[in-house]
């Protein structure tokens, strides 16, 4: 870590004594705190899921980026010093015009060509319920928290939430506290006529993609489909609900419910992109996409005609040698069921469990499975023959794609 490298400290010890104990935020630090065990602080409120359930604070590997034990007040004096000049008891803490570059891209293509919101430096321009704020999200298992500032008006809001609920609205919480802090509302950015605006119409798929475990299923499923309305443009995708953008001018689109410019659409050598300040995505080609699909599609309806058949063939027969292969090899997908399910906790799905390394045998062993059944019912004669090798060439292709994307065999550690 850098802060590490450079004082030659622990980075918790550092933090809490170079910028908690400072600003005076004596109930927050940097360090691990938990309910339970040595050292037990009880005063943290414990974690809960919807079923009610509780869950204490466990730490994370990526704790220095996304862990810090805090409180509501100790949160309202961080707020008032971002919002104000840098200074503590009168001397100069850190410069003010840093703490103004926070939530500013300068860097990026978006910000180069216009959009004003992203995250920058801690904070994000968010403009949600009718006024533009710097915000900063969080959740672990457990719990959510937001911080929004709002500088113009020296005012600010923290919310922390101990149920990490996926049900929950905590959009309405965040509209609650801006309507009681009497922000005064922000009037929308008129539309401009767009007569090009059908230039940008295509599909788009997340780029760069944030994880590359998930840029298979990403490309498939979080790729955004956008066309032109009389009104401006439509977005839609498999992960959210439709959008409508109106269109402000030079490539710029603000979201119907939002007062600022909110979307970007970009042309370069690379070709057409949009970003909404915190992801990109890049124009595809809509046959790579649909090949994608197709693919996905021939190797679902593979796996279940080899499923039903060789369920039908090992109840009724007749039976192949190959066919009890591929029927063992599919029922076999089952046997981590039990562990993953009941045998852990969620929480260990990192792990290489019994459960997990099972999984990635049993998944690991199926295009093998195939292949052998290929060759061992290479003789058989016939119409259903012919269907469960068409049916396992279908399921062998969409394994390969799995397999290139490093989803095959499929490990959950690591």
């Amino acid at each position: 870590m850098v802060v590490e490298a450079v004082t030659g400290e622990r980075y918790e010890a550092w933090l809490d004594r170079a910028f908690l104990t400072p600003l005076g935020m004596r109930d927050s630090t940097f360090g691990f705190v938990t309910q339970t065990g040595p050292g037990a602080d009880p005063r943290l409120a414990m974690g809960h899921f919807d079923d009610g359930s509780t869950q204490a604070a466990i730490p994370w590997f990526t704790r220095p980026a996304g862990q810090f034990t805090t409180s509501a007040a100790d949160m309202a004096r961080l707020a008032q010093f971002l919002m104000g000049d840098g200074m503590i008891d009168g001397v100069p803490f850190i410069a003010s015009d840093l703490l103004r570059t926070m939530g500013r891209q300068t860097g990026t293509a978006a910000a180069r060509a216009g959009l004003p919101i992203g995250y920058a430096l801690g904070l994000q321009i968010r403009d949600r319920h009718g006024v533009v704020g710097l915000c900063h999200s969080g959740n672990i298992v457990g719990y959510r928290a937001m911080l929004c500032l709002y500088p113009d008006q020296g005012k600010a809001f923290f919310i922390s939430v101990n149920a990490d609920s996926e049900t929950a609205s905590y959009p309405a919480l965040d509209a609650i506290l801006i309507r009681a802090l009497s922000l005064p509302p922000v009037t929308p950015l008129p539309t401009a006529a767009d007569p090009e605006r059908a230039k940008w119409q295509g599909i788009y798929t997340p780029l760069p993609n944030r994880f590359d475990q998930f840029a298979y299923l990403d490309g498939l499923t979080a790729t955004v489909m956008v066309m032109a309305v009389p009104d401006g443009l439509l977005l839609t995708n498999m992960q959210r609900p439709d959008r409508m953008l109106l269109p402000l001018g030079n490539g710029l689109f603000r979201q119907q419910d939002r007062t600022i410019a909110s979307h970007v659409f970009m042309e370069d050598a690379d070709g057409v992109s949009f970003s909404d300040g915190g992801q990109s995505y890049q124009r595809v080609p809509a046959w790579r996409f649909w090949l994608g699909w197709l693919s996905v599609g021939a190797g679902l309806l593979g796996l279940g005609w080899l499923l039903l058949i060789g369920l039908w063939r090992l109840v009724l027969g007749p039976r192949s040698l190959g066919g009890m292969v591929s029927i063992s090899a599919l029922l076999a997908l089952m046997l981590p069921a039990p562990f993953l399910i009941w045998g852990q906790s969620f929480l260990a799905l990192g792990d290489a469990t019994v459960g997990s390394v099972l999984l990635a045998v049993v998944t690991g062993l199926l295009p093998i499975a195939l292949l052998a059944t290929l060759f061992l019912d290479r003789r058989r004669t016939g119409l259903l023959p012919w269907l469960d090798r068409l049916a396992s060439l279908a399921t062998l292709q969409w394994l390969t794609v799995l397999a290139v994307a490093g989803l095959l065999p499929f490990r959950l550690w690591g």
